[in-house]
């Protein structure tokens, strides 16, 4: 696969979705871009997540930001993630959202290896074992060891057109290991 960058992804993604609630799995979307207005010029305030929606027919929510990675890792500290957006994902997974980064690892060609593209579904919830690390400033980023590890594989489609991201594959793999419902809560 050819390198994409983040607004291809993110085009991609919406596309994939669109056919996904069409198909009648889910109901998805963007959030909105927010900004305020102030002494007569309009700001943007951070984002939060890129994607949010529920799957259908349960009505569980997912929420998700697209990054695509370059380099080695993802870098975690001071970024627009790490203000806004991951504070966002853990308030939606502890209300029983499944949360997470959708990571898109561009290919690498280094001079003795080539890391192949990939793209991985991240879990991001507060009690999660490499968040604790995150938060308690022991990781700065997440790397491809860690995010095939502690991820869901992306699968993309094949044929005519333009691959796209599976993402309702992972989100529904995710509901059934790394985010499910405990019987008390669904009661």
């Amino acid at each position: 696969m050819e390198p994409i960058t983040g607004k291809e992804f993110e085009r991609r993604i919406v596309y994939q979705l669109d056919l996904d609630e069409k198909a009648g799995r889910c109901s998805a979307g963007r959030y909105g871009v927010q900004a305020t207005f102030h002494d007569g010029v309009w700001r943007p305030i951070q984002s939060l997540p890129d994607f949010e929606g529920i799957i259908a027919p349960s009505g569980r929510q997912f929420v998700f930001d697209a990054k695509v990675c370059s380099g080695p890792s993802f870098q975690l500290q001071d970024s627009t993630f790490e203000k806004r957006q991951k504070r966002h994902l853990y308030s939606r997974a502890r209300a029983g959202a499944i949360s997470f980064l959708l990571l898109h690892f561009n290919e690498r060609v280094l001079k003795k290896r080539t890391d192949e593209a990939v793209t991985i579904a991240f879990p991001v919830h507060e009690f999660h074992e490499f968040w604790m690390k995150v938060d308690a400033a022991e990781v700065k980023s997440i790397n491809r060891e860690d995010a095939a590890w502690y991820g869901v594989l992306v699968s993309w489609t094949e044929g005519r057109g333009n691959p796209r991201p599976l993402v309702m594959d992972a989100v529904l793999h995710m509901a059934e290991y790394h985010f499910p419902l405990r019987l008390e809560e669904t009661e």
